[in-house]
């Protein structure tokens, strides 16, 4: 049996808060689920969802995969542009990040 859905708890919080009805089924959307661990992420990106609220609005709303095989494991869009800046910001000998292909010390 597969998830169907992901619970956002923060979302949920601050509009359960502020607003007179909330319908919990709203912050429950569903993930995009990956069985074969093989799976190329540039097949796996054309699966997230951008709903626009506004014109502009670009936020990856649906940003939740979860490989669901022999090993099962949660990966967010947060995880994905931590390996995106791992591989642009290098780490210089003093210390200090440096940005990939400037040579130079970040300030």
């Amino acid at each position: 049996m597969s998830p169907r859905w992901y619970w956002m708890p923060m979302d949920f919080l601050r509009h359960a808060l502020f607003l007179e009805q909330v319908n919990p089924y709203a912050y429950c959307p569903p993930p995009v689920i990956i069985r074969d661990i093989q799976t190329p992420l540039g097949d796996v990106l054309s699966r997230l969802k951008v709903e626009p609220q506004t014109p502009g609005d670009d936020v990856i709303d649906r940003d939740i995969i979860l490989t669901w095989g022999d090993e099962r494991r949660v990966i967010t869009g947060a995880d994905m542009l931590g390996w995106l800046m791992s591989s642009i910001i290098i780490q210089s000998t003093e210390g200090k990040s440096a940005i990939a292909g400037r040579g130079q010390d970040r300030k």
